[in-house]
């Protein structure tokens, strides 16, 4: 499947389920199958709803837990047909006929994934070496069709200090973290830590520095995989509630300082690095739910214990 150039998926699938190595990275769920689907890529991705649901037909009846890294922002919007389709499967498609965990990775765009402003957010940009930022786009509108679907996840992205990922997206509809590394949203030289160990399919065979929401996303899938393998009476339902209500809530809630960024073409202009202000800290609420984490960092070793000893009701 590897192609010289494209390594994401290839860091992915490691990620989820690498067998077992004396030399190389271990993936989360090592005995677990992988069904790895090629999309076209040709000077950018893109795919159609029709190509879309075509994937979802002919995964229908073959796996257990979908994990997309991918996302487009600000709206990734599913036709009613798309979301349909995603929904009947969630409840009763699937190799086990007890349907599909769709698990997502938020973005690292440092945005709302699913909020309505008055005033319009940045979703986009780089500072360069110069200290200016360039090529900003905003928007007032951040929509993603699957927000709130029972058996989606939303993953986003803490650092090895558990604190949010600067990049990470946030906000309505995150339901759980999981590690990756930690980088500025605008790509400025003020946040830089190393991402996840994979492997690459290079010459080298691995990587130290997998980064951003899709590493997450490869987490929280493996975890599901180890947890249906404990426990292969599970429903999709469950295996989504177990993660979130087994997921660790020590994290880190610090706030990053914010950062005024002048425009590079107009420098009147100015942008900011900082979160909305209805998000703009992270703490648990009442429901055991964060705007930064969900409901939390998932855990595979309390996941999987509760699996074991989990009676269908």
């Amino acid at each position: 499947m590897y192609l010289s150039g494209f390594r994401h998926g290839t860091a992915l699938a490691s990620i989820i389920a690498s067998p077992l190595s004396l030399t190389l990275p271990l993936g989360v769920a090592p005995g677990c199958r992988l069904l790895p689907i090629r999309w076209g890529f040709n000077n950018g991705f893109s795919i159609t709803q029709d190509g879309f649901q075509q994937m979802l037909l002919f995964v229908s009846d073959k796996i257990d837990v979908f994990v997309n890294c991918w996302s487009r922002l600000p709206i990734m919007n599913f036709n009613e047909e798309t979301v349909s389709m995603i929904r009947t499967l969630e409840r009763s498609g699937g190799r086990r006929g007890k349907g599909i965990l769709f698990i997502w990775a938020a973005g690292n765009s440092g945005c709302p994934i699913d909020y309505y402003s008055d005033t319009s957010v940045v979703f986009d940009g780089i500072v360069k070496d110069d200290g200016f930022f360039y090529d900003g786009r905003a928007s007032k509108y951040f929509h993603h069709s699957l927000v709130n679907i029972d058996n989606v996840l939303m993953v986003s992205s803490v650092d090895c200090y558990g604190k949010r990922s600067h990049y990470s997206c946030y906000g309505s509809g995150i339901s759980i973290c999981a590690p990756s590394n930690n980088k500025h949203r605008f790509g400025a030289k003020l946040y830089s830590e190393k991402g996840l160990t994979t492997r690459s399919a290079d010459f080298t065979g691995m990587t130290n520095n997998f980064k951003g929401t899709s590493g997450s996303a490869a987490i929280v899938g493996g975890v599901a995989g180890l947890v249906i393998s404990a426990n292969k009476n599970l429903y999709a339902t469950d295996v989504a509630s177990i993660i979130k209500s087994t997921a660790s809530k020590h994290l880190n809630f610090s706030s990053y300082p914010t950062t005024i960024f002048s425009c590079g073409k107009h420098k009147a202009i100015r942008f900011s690095d900082g979160v909305v202000s209805e998000y703009i800290r992270g703490e648990f609420d009442g429901q055991g739910w964060s705007p930064w984490f969900g409901y939390g960092l998932v855990n595979s070793c309390d996941a999987v214990k509760y699996a074991i000893t989990k009676s269908l009701s």
